[in-house]
């Protein structure tokens, strides 16, 4: 079975409707697995990384949303984080540009990521997104 013919439970984890968890396959799933990688706390100087069984996995992303003066800079270095976790932990896919999108709702300020990359084995594109809660503007 190729990469891409894969499948997997969603996350984070929605039931179907039919008493069991969501699945995906394919650059759904792909996708899936991308914006769960970006979602993951990873080490920083201070801390171990989010998952006791690998603490090297995932991005500081997290640590982006109390940045003020959110600018061209910030968002260079959200887009290195996301391209470099990507090449490290997802070898089925190929990273490409992200966005970051600043929203102000009722909630406070919230920056979704959102990462392109293509599917190195059919070369398929698709598109993952991890949101930032709060945070300085």
């Amino acid at each position: 079975m190729s990469d891409v013919e894969q499948r997997g439970v969603t996350f984070p984890m929605q039931m179907d409707g039919q008493g069991d968890f969501r699945n995906a396959e394919g650059p759904e799933l792909l996708a899936n697995d991308v914006g769960h990688l970006m979602a993951i706390i990873g080490p920083t100087a201070s801390s171990p990384g989010e998952l006791a069984w690998n603490t090297a996995i995932g991005t500081r992303l997290l640590a982006l949303k109390h940045r003020h003066g959110w600018s061209d800079v910030v968002d260079a270095e959200a887009q290195m984080m996301v391209v470099d976790t990507i090449r490290k932990w997802e070898p089925r896919v190929r990273p490409g540009p992200s966005q970051v999108y600043i929203e102000d709702g009722p909630n406070g300020v919230t920056r979704r990521i959102v990462a392109s990359f293509t599917v190195k084995l059919s070369g398929e594109s698709g598109l993952a997104e991890v949101p930032l809660l709060g945070g300085a503007v």
